[in-house]
């Protein structure tokens, strides 16, 4: 399998070093070159991605702002020197390390907490001792007296129900604090009994009246005046034309005789 070495930010001098106080690893390196962090003296977080496997030596030397650092359960290997004197104060570490280097702690006098996150119980213990037995711990035990060892056991079942409790948590806390909605009244699209009554009312009203259907019955008698007009109109002409006959048949006779 190939290493692809991350050596470290691209700075120019150690002036250029201390201007940054964060750095994300990039995903595509699959291990943490030796000094890669090396006298970058105000860095305050880093992110390692869980495509690392191996980290090498003298990583973080003199990261005196450097607090806390969790290391991914995808590294199997610290180097030696790794957290010399830098400013860690809490280690996170997961049970999937098998190998440790030498002096990984010397001159970490504000160390006072590493949690161990293991799979089981043999686990935690086997990471425990493996640093229990640093040796900048084991010359400097009335310094890191009160160093606590915290244990987290993960099992899937465990992982599940912290995820659905949480959810559970999250989902009872929003509702209390959500106010509850007022029912949405419907829109009332029955009649009540007076306009029922008003309606009626006006029908009968209008039949009586022959209104009922009020445009059907102005169309009716518009037709029917304009017949009438018409059969007026043709009887006037026939009238007319009759007298007209009339008229000239009487002229007719006079001449004649």
């Amino acid at each position: 399998m190939t290493e692809y070495i991350f050596k470290g930010p691209d700075v120019s001098s150690i002036d250029d070093a201390k201007k940054i106080t964060s750095y994300e690893i990039p995903n595509n390196f699959t291990s943490i070159g030796d000094h890669a962090f090396e006298c970058f003296s105000n860095l305050e977080k880093i992110i390692i991605p869980d495509t690392i496997t191996k980290i090498g030596n003298n990583v973080f030397m003199f990261c005196f702002k450097l607090k806390h650092i969790t290391i991914p359960k995808s590294v199997t290997e610290l180097g030696n020197n790794v957290f010399i004197w830098s400013g860690l104060t809490s280690l996170t570490v997961h049970d999937s390390i098998t190998k440790i280097g030498n002096k990984l702690f010397i001159g970490c006098y504000g160390l006072k907490k590493i949690t161990i996150i293991a799979s089981n119980e043999e686990s935690y213990n086997r990471i425990k001792n493996m640093l229990k037995n640093q040796e900048g711990l084991k010359k400097n035990k009335d310094v890191f007296e009160g160093l606590e060892f915290a244990k987290q056991i993960e099992t899937l079942d465990d992982t599940m129900s912290s995820i659905m409790l949480s959810e559970n948590i999250k989902t009872e806390k929003e509702d209390e604090e959500r106010p509850a909605k007022k029912p949405k009244k419907e829109k009332e699209t029955h009649l009540d009994s007076t306009q029922l009554g008003e309606m009626s009312i006006f029908e009968n009203v209008f039949s009586f009246l022959g209104f009922h259907d009020g445009n059907k019955n102005k169309t009716k008698n518009k037709t029917k005046n304009k017949n009438k007009s018409k059969n007026k109109n043709k009887s006037k002409n026939k009238n007319k034309s009759k007298n007209k006959n009339k008229s000239k048949n009487k002229n007719k006779s006079k001449n004649k005789k």
